[in-house]
């Protein structure tokens, strides 16, 4: 079942979902933080960002929108991926027709595959 990936829209509400590992978290706990999604101006408004206060290890964990907390529904809008140091934010990639390819790849691949090219 091909997937298709597309960026939600800026200023739209998500959930941050991951385990981060320094500060207060200990990084064994599944930690959330919800806003709304901004463009990142500090990378040429080539991602996304969120306030947020998850800290690394929390790295991987998906954006949520449209989350429903009773059945654990939401589409994923992005992933955390960075952050700067002394912000509260965090930082992830905006989804495209390579994510959707790589994303499809994935479910046949047998092995390694290499999908796509870097920009």
């Amino acid at each position: 079942m091909a997937k298709t990936f597309t960026a939600p829209a800026v200023n739209s509400q998500t959930f941050n979902f991951g385990y981060p590992a320094a500060g207060q978290y200990h990084g064994y706990d599944l930690i959330f933080c919800s806003d709304q999604i901004f463009n990142d101006s500090l990378n040429r408004n080539l991602t996304f960002g969120v306030d947020c206060d998850m800290t690394g290890g929390s790295s991987g964990g998906p954006w949520l929108g449209g989350f429903n907390a009773t059945t654990g529904a939401g589409t994923v809008d992005s992933v955390n991926s960075y952050g700067y140091s002394g912000q509260k934010k965090e930082y992830g990639p905006k989804f495209n027709g390579n994510t959707s390819d790589t994303f499809n790849a994935a479910l046949t691949a047998g092995g390694n595959t290499l999908v796509g090219t870097a920009p």
